[in-house]
């Protein structure tokens, strides 16, 4: 029984030795843990006023520079100066070699094909020595002038084409007409139609003539009229008298003898008006034939005309194709000799520009830059040096955003980083304004520099804003941190747990609104319970554990 209680408390005390020791184990595990965790230092969050500074970086330049420029293309000797050297005016700084540049090669070379191509006008004969003379003497006249005389000529052409179309239309009429009277051809043709409509009326006279006559015949023939009957006579003892057989014939004769004369009248009428027919036809008839003679006179007259209104068409139309020829010739041979005289002067200028074989300083100052080295070819109007005048400052543009350049005033002077090296650098505020890349985010601010400063140099500026304000997140300089994502700040985080509290990071992107020397003031997701971390003894990463420093 005792052995067995014995046996119990073995188990219990090696139950609790165990549990002792991982619990020691425990504890020194997590202490040896939070030893190799990065150690932070952090900061609260809070809220300030702060003078704002801004700080920008830009590239030296100089104010109005002047441009040493050599107009002509020309080959470099050897170079008398450096970058940075203090020059006089009238102090070398390019040495030429030698020769004509090769603008003025080309000039004369131009010249000279100009200069051929009137000669070879002149002895080919493609101007006449009267152009020639006028051009040369510059008495070729005005070009009102010249289409005036182009305008007469071809008006005295038209003039002749109207003559030659009215004499065609004079001999077309006579040859179609040779009484040259249209009246005459009409009169005629309607005597002849009347003719034939008269010759048709006779013949249908004829006929009723002939019937008229041939029913007279009839009604008075006396075998057609009653004859007396004897054997009557005798049975009823009447006598037929011939009186009685006289009487009733004429009353025949009368009854058919107005028709016959009607008949006779017409047809005597019509036999008057065909004589009158023939006549008229006779009668025009020989006036054609005598007017024969009279149309062949006049077609040999108007033929004459013609040749001579063709002729001298011809001649006008000559006339017209030399004086537009001798006008064309006069213009192209003043375009060659202006041309000509444009390049001699051309020349001269440039035999002018081209001066000697030095280029010279045309002011005092620093040389700023040199292009050219021995042995290079320049371009023309190019740039060879550039050179700071003396007595004239610098200049240095950088760019802010809208809120940094609400903080700035023109006026405002900058501090310049590197005081060591600039101390007597001086930047003031020149200028402020859009920068026009930025689509309105941006302004470009420009100072004015005076001090030992050269072009090209770079220079870190910072300018305390005279404007203070109030901000409710104010963090330690230290606290920011910026990447390729921007700027952002780690936050402390803590949770409870049985071995004590652990902390962990956490990142949140930050705007930054103004700064000091040692604060700024930031926009973002932070509260003023927050605490910032400062300084870490370890890279950080979001979430990550760290342990405070003591």
């Amino acid at each position: 029984m005792q052995d067995k209680k014995s046996r119990k408390e073995w188990i219990k005390t090696i139950a609790i030795i165990f549990l002792s020791i991982m619990l020691v184990l425990t504890f020194f595990a997590n202490t040896i843990r939070n030893y190799s965790l990065p150690e932070v230092a952090v900061q609260y969050v809070t809220s300030d006023t702060l003078s704002s500074k801004v700080r920008g970086t830009g590239t030296v330049a100089s104010q109005d520079p002047y441009s040493v420029v050599l107009k002509q293309s020309r080959k470099i000797d050897s170079v008398k100066v450096r970058v940075g050297d203090e020059i006089e005016k009238g102090q070398v700084i390019y040495v030429l070699e030698e020769g004509d540049s090769e603008e003025l090669k080309k000039a004369q070379l131009e010249l000279d094909t100009l200069q051929a191509a009137y000669e070879k006008a002149l002895i080919t004969g493609q101007v006449s020595t009267t152009d020639r003379k006028a051009v040369e003497s510059g008495r070729t006249g005005t070009i009102e002038q010249k289409q005036a005389k182009i305008d007469a000529a071809q008006k005295k052409v038209e003039q002749y084409e109207n003559e030659i179309k009215t004499l065609e239309a004079e001999i077309n009429r006579w040859t179609y007409n040779p009484n040259g009277d249209i009246a005459e051809i009409q009169k005629a043709k309607e005597a002849e139609e009347a003719l034939t409509a008269w010759k048709i009326e006779k013949a249908l006279r004829d006929t009723n003539k002939d019937a008229a006559y041939e029913a007279l015949k009839k009604e008075t023939d006396p075998s057609t009229l009653p004859q007396p009957n004897v054997t009557d006579a005798d049975v009823s003892g009447t006598d037929v008298s011939a009186g009685e057989v006289n009487a009733e014939r004429q009353a025949a004769i009368d009854r058919v003898k107005p028709g016959y004369d009607a008949a006779l009248e017409k047809y005597n009428k019509c036999v008057e008006l065909c004589n009158i027919a023939d006549a008229q036809i006779a009668q025009l008839t020989y006036n054609q034939d005598g007017n024969a003679q009279v149309q062949k006179n006049k077609l040999d007259e108007l033929d004459k005309k013609l040749k001579l209104a063709q002729a001298n068409k011809e001649a006008a139309s000559a006339a017209l194709t030399e004086l537009v020829t001798g006008i064309t010739n006069q213009i192209d041979l003043e375009a060659s000799l202006s041309a000509i005289r444009a390049k001699e002067e051309e020349i001269e200028k440039l035999k002018g520009d081209q001066g000697t074989n030095e280029v010279v300083a045309p002011v005092s100052g620093t040389i700023l830059s040199l292009s050219r080295v021995a042995g290079e070819t320049t371009t023309a109007e190019e740039t060879v040096a550039t050179i700071q005048v003396a007595g004239k400052g610098f200049t240095l543009s950088m760019t802010v955003t809208n809120e940094q350049a609400a903080m700035i005033n023109k006026g405002d002077e900058a501090d310049v980083g590197n005081s060591w090296f600039y101390s007597d650098v001086h930047a003031k505020v020149s200028n402020i304004k859009p920068d026009k890349e930025s689509q309105g985010k941006n302004k470009i601010v420009e100072f004015d520099l005076e001090g030992s400063v050269t072009s090209g140099t770079q220079l870190s500026l910072t300018i305390t804003s005279r404007k203070s304000s109030n901000y409710d997140t104010v963090v330690p300089n230290s606290a920011i941190r910026e990447d390729t994502n921007g700027k952002y700040v780690y936050r402390l985080v803590s949770k409870p747990s049985p071995l004590g509290t652990r902390y962990s990071v956490e990142r949140v992107n930050v705007t930054v609104i103004a700064e000091d020397d040692t604060r700024s003031a930031v926009s973002g997701p932070l509260e003023g319970w927050d605490s910032v971390i400062t300084t870490f003894s370890k890279p950080l990463s979001d979430g990550m554990l760290v342990r405070l420093k003591q």
